[in-house]
């Protein structure tokens, strides 16, 4: 994750660089346009670098927050759903989001921007099986591009 943000802010700086070597807007425009990318880049990987994912062989949960955190969890006897959701960048990087439906409620836990995302859902699903969360042909798998 902040491999990919330097990326991006440098890749902006250039874009910047040569606009401005253009002449085409003001020096200060790309100044305050880069500092508020960083700015933004900055809080970004704060938040990244708070979030906790965590399966347990009792539960899923997640943990998301920089100054306020929300809390997540479901129990994986409780599991009715597990859906795999990857853009076309998320398949070729091989990362995507993980979301975890509670059994009788609207209750749902994410797993968002995961790395190895597909092989993260399957695991979840063994787990839930294991523990009679969900039978296998309640099982429900949803790949966006």
């Amino acid at each position: 994750m902040l491999g990919e943000l330097l990326v991006i802010v440098l890749a902006v700086a250039i874009i910047l660089f040569f606009i401005n070597y253009a002449g085409l807007v003001p020096f200060w425009v790309s100044l305050i346009v880069l500092v508020v990318g960083i700015f933004v880049a900055v809080i970004l990987f704060f938040n990244w670098s708070r979030t906790i994912f965590r399966m347990t062989t009792r539960r899923v949960e997640n943990k998301i927050g920089i100054l306020g955190s929300r809390e997540e969890e479901i129990a994986l006897e409780d599991i009715q759903a597990v859906d795999l959701e990857r853009s076309l960048i998320g398949t070729i990087l091989n990362f995507g989001t993980v979301l975890i439906k509670a059994a009788g409620s609207n209750r749902e836990v994410d797993f968002t921007n995961i790395a190895n995302a597909k092989k993260i859902s399957d695991k979840i699903e063994d787990m839930a099986m294991r523990n009679d969360g969900f039978k296998k042909t309640e099982r429900n798998r949803r790949v966006s591009s």
